[in-house]
């Protein structure tokens, strides 16, 4: 009963968003945004990257999203272009191997390819990643899902380079390991910054390393912060310690 409830409130919503405060919006104009939405939703549950970058992705149903909006708005068209299978004609244009998207009970209303989100989450560009959350949380703010789409906090490249640097540091068995870590943290931050010079960067990492050391051994800080932001350092570049 309490899904329901959430279900109907989500519907209600929705629908009242849509109705009052897009006034302007025509039928097709209103199928195509949820459309849209949906699209992008049904991305996401095919990028890699999704559970790195978004919030308690695994808490979030993206694919059933993508269905109540299809269910809601009557997406689903009574002929479909590939056998009268539209979730084979929306599985091929989600994954980007159509140029087109039949949608309404009479396939009259038309969606084209537009930026992959899968492709945004998926990149090492956060501008992108960033760029493709705030899309899935407009979808969500107008349709009201909830939990709402954001994105993790990161850390940034230099201080991972600097922690996988203090890992190799303290300890000698993990030394080759942490050094190939470091050497990627930095290439990364150099994909972001193109002007950074790479000796100059290896510098301000070793510096920046023996620094925080020292502060560790005279008990100023806590090597257990050093080991919290490995933790999220390897979750974020998809690696396994």
């Amino acid at each position: 009963m309490k899904v329901f409830h959430l279900r109907l409130k989500t519907i209600i919503c929705g629908l009242l968003f849509t109705l009052f405060c897009n006034p302007a919006l025509s039928t097709e104009d209103v199928m195509k945004q949820a459309g849209r939405c949906a699209v992008n939703y049904l991305q996401v549950s095919h990028a890699s990257a999704a559970n790195r970058v978004i919030v308690d992705y695994e808490q979030i149903d993206v694919r059933e999203r993508a269905w109540h909006l299809i269910r809601t708005y009557q997406l689903n068209p009574s002929i479909s272009g590939s056998g009268n299978n539209f979730a084979v004609d929306l599985n091929r244009f989600v994954q980007g191997k159509s140029n087109s998207l039949q949608l309404g009970v009479n396939g009259n209303v038309v969606l084209f390819p537009e930026a992959s989100i899968k492709d945004d989450l998926d990149s090492q560009d956060r501008s992108a990643q960033l760029s493709a959350i705030q899309t899935l949380a407009a979808c969500d703010d107008l349709y009201g899902f909830t939990p709402k789409i954001t994105a993790i906090d990161l850390t940034s490249d230099f201080d991972c380079a600097v922690s996988y640097w203090l890992l190799g540091a303290f300890n000698p068995a993990q030394r080759a390991m942490a050094s190939e870590r470091t050497r990627f943290a930095m290439r990364r931050h150099i994909q972001v910054n193109p002007d950074t010079n790479a000796a100059q960067l290896e510098q301000q990492v070793l510096a920046e390393g023996q620094s925080r050391g020292r502060r560790i051994q005279q008990g100023l800080d806590s090597a257990n912060v050093i080991q919290e932001t490995l933790g999220r350092c390897e979750s974020q570049y998809g690696l396994g310690q």
